[in-house]
């Protein structure tokens, strides 16, 4: 080799020394602590309640479209928490879950009412049964009425409710052993019961919707019926009066369902409206008194939304009975939050933007209660709680935000840019996203002690994977001075211990300095909210002193207790 070359080769080899380079010494390549740079953002945790009056909304799926419009504007999934509607099924075969039995039974069966359960003594004696109503869940769920040999009792099924949200009903009929015997079957909804103290007197008003058999099972007729105080024993045990003509039935609409053996039946009841799918299709109503429609409005609200299957019989002599069974039944009923439960008893998170959204197309009768209102503006205020009204009445909602010093907005759904519910979702969506935004505060030193917070790194390699043979159990270390402020929360898990991966959280009080190839990179600090609070004391006199009691408790002990 020649001589320059030897040169050259030392000279490189010096200064490859000298810079401790690690490619020189067979060591990973590494990004050196001045090139790293931490950006700590802090950011709100997003809580919204849905609370339900009156609506016509699909409500359903509004928790998983409010949540997609969010993170599309780029709020991240995991700040949000948004509670709404949810959807349990009720099982019939569970009759100790709160069902009523309106049977004529001799069998001692505690679920059906003492009062309510005289037998039937059959005239024909052709056959003999313990109960009418027979529950079979052996195959899905299936609900056998077994009629009788004369009367026109009718059987039911009803289970008490106080929930305003959507109740679906699926059944299929196969007709079999109908006869002339029977009026007819369907399902109680939105009924409201009086109180079970005086059973003697106990009346029930609400909806049916009612397949009317008319005579030896010939095609039937879908009515809704409206019935308004009806005594629940009479109806019961009624000998001879078809539904159609029982008093204080009104039909509000009807649908003729046609010639076929199997008649598929998906019923869906809000508090103000009915749709039902007839075999796959959506019914579009003949309504009463006219004109047609697939909604049938209900015009009256009873206060209780109870239901459950029941079937009716006409009053004969032959010695045939009638059985009717809803087939592959199942129940479910949407449930929510009311708004006096959501102010009342609040389940808000430490340190989140608190949004109720009130879905009620009319005007909110308690805004016009003096008590009422100021004790909702109160704990709307307490709580910092943001009102989002939902529904049609824009003049009643926006006078309430008005009142709840702006901290809200209001969703019209009839005017033009938000008469889809689309849109409307939409609306909701960007004003919670104009409050989130506004807290996200970028490149921060000072932390709020429980406020979520992120961390981003540049470059971004260097945040996960970071041991190598030089740095075997990772390149970060976080200290932490717990005591850096008074009354210390705690001591992070992490303190003081080598970091493959900086995914850690700041969730304790106190100073920390980071550390990357154990050269300080950032320093953050996480305190707390000071505390408001005064005390009041009357002396003999009558006079009262105010005392401030206000203080930060990471500076309690000092003389103006942290509070400047």
């Amino acid at each position: 080799m020649k001589k320059t070359n030897k040169a050259l080769v030392i000279l490189l080899t010096v200064a490859l020394l000298l810079t401790g380079s690690p490619g020189y010494l067979g060591i990973a390549n590494a990004e050196e602590p001045s090139t790293i740079d931490i950006n700590v953002d802090q950011d709100d945790l997003l809580d919204v309640v849905l609370t339900l009056g009156q609506t016509d909304s699909a409500v359903s799926t509004l928790e998983t479209d409010l949540r997609a419009a969010l993170i599309g504007k780029g709020v991240p999934a995991d700040k949000i928490k948004i509670q709404a509607v949810e959807s349990s099924q009720v099982s019939a075969g569970n009759t100790t879950s709160g069902w009523e039995v309106y049977d004529h039974t001799n069998f001692n069966d505690t679920t059906v009412i003492p009062y309510y359960r005289p037998y039937y003594s059959e005239t024909n004696s052709n056959y003999s049964l313990s109960n009418h109503i027979a529950v079979n869940t052996a195959n899905g769920t299936d609900i056998d009425f077994f009629g009788y040999g004369a009367p026109a009792y009718k059987d039911f099924m009803y289970m008490p409710n106080d929930q305003t949200g959507k109740k679906t009903f699926d059944f299929t009929i196969q007709e079999g052993e109908f006869y002339d015997a029977l009026d007819g079957a369907g399902f109680l909804f939105n009924t409201s019961f009086s109180s079970s103290s005086n059973l003697a007197s106990r009346t029930m008003s609400g909806y049916l919707i009612f397949f009317t058999y008319p005579g030896s099972a010939p095609p039937p007729t879908v009515n809704v019926y409206k019935f308004t105080n009806v005594d629940v024993n009479a109806f019961h045990n009624n000998t001879s009066t078809a539904i159609a003509n029982y008093s204080g039935f009104q039909k509000i609409a009807s649908y003729p369902a046609g010639t076929t053996s199997t008649r598929v039946v998906k019923i869906e009841a809000a508090t103000s409206t009915l749709k039902m799918w007839y075999n796959g299709s959506l019914v579009n109503w003949t309504l009463v008194p006219s004109g047609t429609g697939t909604e049938v409005s209900l015009p009256t609200d009873f206060g209780t939304y109870g239901f459950g299957p029941i079937v009716g019989y006409l009053s004969h002599g032959c010695n045939r009975h009638t059985h009717f069974t809803f087939n592959d039944v199942s129940m479910a009923t949407e449930s929510s939050k009311r708004f006096s439960e959501v102010i009342r008893e609040p389940e808000w998170r430490d340190q989140s933007k608190r949004f109720i959204i009130n879905a009620q197309d009319s005007a909110v009768a308690d805004f016009s209660n003096p008590v009422a209102l100021g004790e909702i503006l109160s704990r709307l205020g307490n709580e910092n709680i943001n009102y989002l009204g939902w529904g049609k009445n824009a003049t009643d909602g926006n006078a309430f935000i008005t009142k709840n010093n702006g901290n809200g907005i209001y969703v019209d759904k009839t005017a033009t840019a938000t008469d889809t519910y689309t849109e409307q979702i939409q609306a909701l969506a960007q004003y919670i996203y104009s409050k989130y935004i506004d807290g996200v505060k970028n490149d921060v030193e000072y932390l709020l002690y429980g406020k979520p917070s992120a961390l981003s790194i540049t470059p971004e390699s260097e945040k996960t994977n970071t041991a190598d043979a030089n740095w075997p159990d990772g390149k970060w270390r976080i200290d932490q001075d717990q005591n850096f402020y008074e009354n210390p929360t705690g001591v992070v898990p992490y303190d003081n211990q080598k970091l493959n991966n900086l995914d850690i959280s700041f969730t304790e009080t106190g100073k920390y300095d980071i550390y990357y190839q154990n050269t300080l990179v950032k320093t953050v600090y996480v305190h707390r909210k000071p505390v408001a609070g005064f005390g009041i004391t009357v002396d003999a006199s009558r006079n009262v002193s105010v005392s401030d009691q206000a203080y930060d408790p990471d500076f309690k002990s000092s003389t103006n207790k942290g509070i400047k």
